[in-house]
């Protein structure tokens, strides 16, 4: 799309994405490429920032069409360009079609990011595609990781684990899998005789145990400090948690042989 003082806007759906590929392409020197971002207009990045929580499917550009334009009866030809961006692949008079959705689409979705942003709205695009662009940079050249740092807490997280499952059997007089929210469920439920939570009928059936999800147990730990079971399970699946889901698949990455240049054993 043209502007009325000569510059040209290139309309450019999840931006980032394409900055990002085009500055591994340059293979380590991404800093010697001076993208113009102030140029770029991308429907997607203005619609996650007019609405932080909407979900990937949300985001797609036909779903995006249909809210912003079609829904909000943004003219006549706005049920064109939704069955323009929902169609196949066509040719150059369907690639045509789709260009001047987007661009449709963009001149809405400024008014909504002004909307939630106020006047510097478009501005808050145009830096989040700066940060793409340093975020590149840092993938490119990596970061340094200390092995011996990142080990540590992964020790202490799994002696921690350990001594909760001890005092868990200890209470109970027995083994108790803390991982389990099958034997946590019996354990609270059956042989401490706590209150489960009220479930919609059937769900118990189905499960065979009652629910033994964090909302619930912080409840229990709150309102029977006396049973130090909820709190222990808590605790232990926080930990498992950080270890699982970042510090061992961390520690993973760290040894394989394409980033051991930025390691330090």
């Amino acid at each position: 799309g043209g502007g009325g003082g000569g510059a040209v806007s290139l309309v450019c759906p999840n931006a980032q994405v394409v900055l990002r590929s085009a500055l591994f392409t340059l293979d380590g020197v991404s800093s010697a490429l001076e993208i113009e971002t102030g140029l770029w207009v991308d429907p997607v990045l203005m619609a996650w920032l007019a609405e932080p929580d909407s979900t990937e499917a949300e985001l797609a550009l036909p779903a995006l069409y249909s809210r912003y334009m079609v829904g909000a009866g943004a003219g006549g030809a706005a049920a064109a360009g939704h069955a323009a961006l929902g169609a196949e692949p066509g040719g150059a008079e369907q690639l045509e079609a789709d260009l001047r959705a987007c661009w449709a689409l963009c001149g809405q979705l400024c008014g909504v990011l002004k909307a939630s942003h106020g006047p510097a709205g478009v501005a808050v695009m145009q830096r989040e595609l700066t940060v793409a662009q340093v975020l590149t940079d840092m993938e490119l050249h990596g970061l340094p990781l200390h092995l011996p740092t990142l080990r540590r807490p992964l020790g202490e997280v799994q002696r921690r684990c350990e001594a909760l499952s001890r005092e868990a059997e200890a209470l109970l007089g027995g083994p108790l899998n803390l991982g389990s929210p099958q034997q946590v469920s019996e354990a609270l439920y059956a042989r401490l005789r706590l209150p489960p939570p009220p479930v919609p009928a059937g769900a118990a059936a189905r499960s065979g145990h009652g629910s033994t999800n964090e909302a619930h147990l912080a409840r229990l730990a709150a309102s029977r400090p006396d049973c130090a079971l909820p709190a222990i399970v808590l605790e232990y699946r926080h930990l498992r948690k950080a270890t699982d889901a970042f510090l061992e698949p961390l520690l993973a990455k760290a040894v394989s042989p394409h980033t051991s240049p930025h390691i330090s054993p």
